[in-house]
């Protein structure tokens, strides 16, 4: 791990009350089986599969490096040396991980079609789309970077060119703003009418753009301590899966299942009497959180669904509407799970001839199911500390530094009172009561021993229902 990079904005400063939303309609795609032809591995080699052979008749032609191996196949069909595709149009299909690295992830390249200034016009593309900053005003607003500087809004954007700059707004941009305005219902009538895809690929392009902005952005404001820039230590090879799911509306690639990793949609309070827009992003475990208005959003990129299920004991505890903190601290158990789980999927592109026609982007899952290791309590903390460590002056009872270092041990908790109960009526519990977090559970299990949980939370009459469900349902148990 080089680093663990986190980020906050809006950040919340009062507590408020939210409802969860019950009973989502999960949405099954389609199981896209691999087919015959060429597959490129996402951050790997490329393989040439046979037209004949089956599932595991796959053999490897060329590594990620470029070598005389792979001629005689560039000759025959569009794959360059890096490993990119093209079609016989010059429209960049699959993007390689080393290109993605070389032209995006360290270079000047439009992050959707490859091409440069010289080639064709560019222009700024929000972050956040500017439909959002309008709707929640924040143009005149500040994101908070990883190194904790102010960075306007209303300036941060990354280059990219006019075409895509045009698709990506008729894409996602304008479905998304349309159900955004009129909040949680109509967000959850997009989900049920076509499945979280949209919204899933949506949350990962934000992702994507926020990391992208920091190679642009210094890490020191006092240029004497260096120039290194604030992305310095990403490993840019592990956002290749994010980048190609991104570009999936532009390579035409369809996307199957578990390819979609975690995603959670829970109701929150407008009227909270907190800012009614947050945005937080752990960059160490693929994982970003927005709350706009009544919902708040939470996506994990590569786990192939894992996570939702690793931390539902904490959705089955929930009983009312988060408040703001509540909701980051669901933010910080989503991320830290993804940070312990042990066997990663794979993800591939698939093409069924040597035009690559037909492209997919599927899921090779761990047999037995995902395994998570034992609870790092430190890395827990570590990222609820980052997330929530503004709140910690709000505890009773509690110094802010006592409060501070309870949180960086995970042993302070806003959702849940020393007897594992929801807090949902502003009951205060006394400081010397047990705590909520297990200090020697697997990953998502949770008890009463041992350290402590307190927040006030203001007392509400809205109605309490359910816990918000994963919109992609549970991760499976065994290998596919």
């Amino acid at each position: 791990m080089k680093g663990r990079h986190l980020r906050q904005i809006a950040i919340c400063t009062t507590s408020g009350s939210a409802t969860p939303v019950a009973g989502i309609t999960n949405h099954d795609a389609k199981r896209l089986l691999p087919r015959p032809g060429i597959r490129l591995d996402e951050g790997h080699e490329f393989w040439k599969r046979p037209i004949d052979a089956g599932r595991h008749g796959q053999v490897p032609i060329i590594n990620r490096v470029a070598t005389d191996v792979a001629i005689d196949y560039t000759n025959a069909m569009p794959i360059a040396t890096d490993g990119s595709v093209h079609n016989h149009e010059g429209r960049l299909l699959h993007c390689s991980a080393d290109r993605f690295v070389a032209h995006v992830g360290e270079g000047d390249h439009c992050f959707i079609c490859d091409r440069t200034e010289r080639e064709i016009a560019f222009n700024r593309e929000h972050v956040l789309p500017n439909w959002l900053l309008h709707q929640f005003g924040l143009h005149g607003k500040s994101v908070t970077l990883p190194n904790r500087v102010l960075h306007s809004y209303g300036t941060y954007r990354i280059p990219c060119c006019i075409d895509c700059n045009t698709r990506l707004s008729k894409h996602f941009e304008t479905p998304i703003s349309e159900a955004f305005a009129h909040g949680l219902a109509s967000i959850q009538a997009l989900v049920e009418r076509e499945g979280p895809e949209r919204l899933f690929h949506w949350m990962a392009l934000i992702f994507l753009k926020m990391h992208l902005k920091d190679r642009r952005l210094y890490k020191h404001l006092d240029r004497r301590e260096g120039d290194a820039r604030i992305s310095e230590t990403y490993d840019w090879a592990t956002f290749h899966h994010i980048h190609c799911m991104v570009r999936a509306h532009y390579s035409g690639a369809e996307i199957g299942d578990y390819v979609l990793g975690s995603v959670l949609m829970i109701q929150v309070d407008p009227d909270a009497g907190d800012e009614p827009f947050d945005l937080a992003s752990v960059t160490d475990g693929f994982t970003l959180y927005l709350r706009a208005g009544d919902v708040a959003l939470y996506a994990v990129f590569n786990d192939a669904q894992a996570c939702v299920g690793a931390i539902e004991p904490v959705l089955d505890g929930i009983t009312g509407m988060l408040n703001p903190l509540q909701a980051r601290e669901l933010a910080a158990e989503l991320a830290a799970a993804n940070m312990h789980l042990g066997n990663r999927p794979t993800f591939h592109t698939l093409m069924s001839d040597e035009d690559g026609a037909d492209l997919q982007i599927v899921a090779r899952l761990p047999v037995g199911g995902p395994v998570f290791a034992d609870k790092n309590h430190d890395l827990v903390g570590f990222v609820k500390h980052f997330l929530l460590q503004h709140a910690t002056g709000n505890v009773e009872g509690r110094s802010r530094e006592e409060s501070y270092n309870l949180l960086r041990q995970n042993k302070l908790s806003f959702l849940f009172d020393n007897d594992g109960r929801f807090i949902s009526d502003g009951r205060v519990p006394s400081s010397d009561a047990g705590s909520l977090v297990a200090n020697t559970a697997r990953f998502g299990k949770r008890d009463a021993i041992g350290s402590e949980a307190v927040l006030p939370v203001p007392e509400t009459d809205m109605d309490r229902p359910g816990a918000g469900v994963g919109l992609n349902g549970r991760a499976p148990e065994s290998g596919a």
